[in-house]
């Protein structure tokens, strides 16, 4: 009777044990939040001002693994798509995509010395 019990216990155990952050189940709801997110995310650009402005996929990729960094699944489950944290990871990752940009066109004085001879 013992062996049964404790078989038993094990059976419910172990794929409770599988279900916890880092397992495969976890992994794969952490995985699929974050396409979904990013695909809603871009999808909603469309109507965006200044569509053209931005590389949403990757915008939206850089606000919602801002959003899921420190979240569990749980958290993650109850998330709301109007929370203010997500608003701002989203301007500050475009800020740095638009300073990220300028920042690749030299400009002033950088870019304009003269190329040596030879």
């Amino acid at each position: 009777m013992r062996i049964i019990i404790a078989s038993a216990a094990c059976a419910i155990a172990i794929p409770l044990a599988g279900c916890g952050e880092g397992s495969a189940f976890d992994n794969g709801f952490r995985t699929s939040f974050r396409e979904n997110a990013v695909n809603s995310c871009v999808t909603a650009s469309r109507t965006a001002p200044n569509a053209s402005r931005f590389d949403w996929q990757r915008l939206c990729g850089c606000a919602i693994d801002r959003y899921m960094n420190g979240k569990s699944s749980s958290d993650l489950r109850s998330a709301n798509p109007e929370d203010p944290a997500l608003r701002a990871n989203a301007e500050q990752c475009a800020l740095e995509q638009v300073n990220g940009a300028a920042g690749a066109t030299p400009s002033g004085e950088e870019g304009n010395e003269a190329k040596p001879a030879g």
